[in-house]
């Protein structure tokens, strides 16, 4: 874990290698009293957002997994 502008940031790594970073409050690592503040901030993202987000999500897998394929003599 690392700080950045104060807020505690996670180094995470998927399962192809990559590393990325995620604020700890996304996760359930979060202090649980950070988590009742988050209840009460309105959602940036509606519900339908993020399942279009998550849609857009598995498109850019499915065209990694047919990169990587093309990769493999």
């Amino acid at each position: 874990m690392r700080r950045v502008s104060g807020v505690p940031i996670l180094s995470l790594q998927d399962p192809q290698g990559g590393i990325f970073a995620i604020a700890q409050d996304w996760t359930d690592l979060a202090d649980p009293s950070m988590q009742i503040v988050a209840d009460l901030v309105p959602t940036v993202l509606s519900f339908e957002s993020v399942l279009a987000l998550a849609d857009i999500v598995k498109e850019i897998e499915q065209v990694w997994q047919e990169e990587s394929k093309g990769d493999v003599p």
